[in-house]
């Protein structure tokens, strides 16, 4: 007889498993971000997806509860870690491993990307962006945050931490626990930031954009 027979086949994500072996086996539970990113969730519910679910045969029972980011998890076994600590802020990222070559043609594709995706948002609200926020490791790159001002022909500011993921995670947790008090406090510790321009005139951004697409539609079918 198999763990599925016994009924104690569980899968789920790298977080439902670590909140899962830190709770000594009594939680067995993800975030809303993290799920999504099985294709078994479903974003419009926002519950795991039943067809979903029958097409990879999988069972409801196998899958992790889900929970919202900021939920109480549950605490750790003081015989694992030799403390009870609270497992809360529990959100999603992503990461990509790869070589240099890979990594800078990856870095650059971000900015056509984006700039695609922006000039639609601009076109459907009838507005034009006049500053970007933007975070995340590829912040660190300045060349990049440069290319990307200039093809979007708008403001960027990163904060001083790039990793703001991990950042918003400590702050979720941090409200839950009644560490912070409020938002209002939390945008006190604003950090201070680097902003791009673009205001070099030198820069072709249509030929830019136009070589971008002629390379997309080459691989497309």
């Amino acid at each position: 007889m198999d763990a599925d027979d016994k009924g104690a086949l569980r899968i789920g994500t790298v977080d439902s498993y670590l909140i899962y072996c830190l709770t000594g086996g009594k939680v067995h539970a993800t975030d809303h971000t993290n799920a999504s990113r099985t294709l078994l969730y479903n974003i419009k519910s926002n519950t795991w997806d039943k067809e979903l679910m029958d097409l990879f045969l999988v069972k409801p029972r196998m899958l992790p509860k889900l929970l919202s980011s900021n939920d109480h998890y549950g605490n750790t076994e003081e015989d694992i870690v030799g403390i009870n600590i609270p497992i809360v802020g529990v959100t999603g990222d992503k990461r990509i491993n790869s070589d240099k070559g890979i990594m800078t043609f990856v870095a650059w594709s971000m900015a056509y990307q984006v700039a695609d995706l922006v000039e639609l948002m601009e076109t459907e609200l009838g507005e034009k962006l006049e500053v970007l926020n933007v975070d995340g490791g590829p912040t660190a790159n300045s060349i990049l945050m440069q290319l990307q001002a200039y093809l979007l022909k708008t403001t960027l500011q990163t904060g001083a931490n790039s990793e703001l993921s991990c950042l918003g995670a400590v702050y979720l947790g941090g409200l839950k626990l009644g560490f912070w008090s409020s938002l209002k406090e939390l945008k006190a510790l604003k950090e201070k930031s680097m902003v791009y321009e673009p205001n070099d005139h030198n820069v072709d951004t249509k030929k830019l954009m136009s070589e971008w697409h002629k390379a997309i539609n080459s691989v497309l079918v």
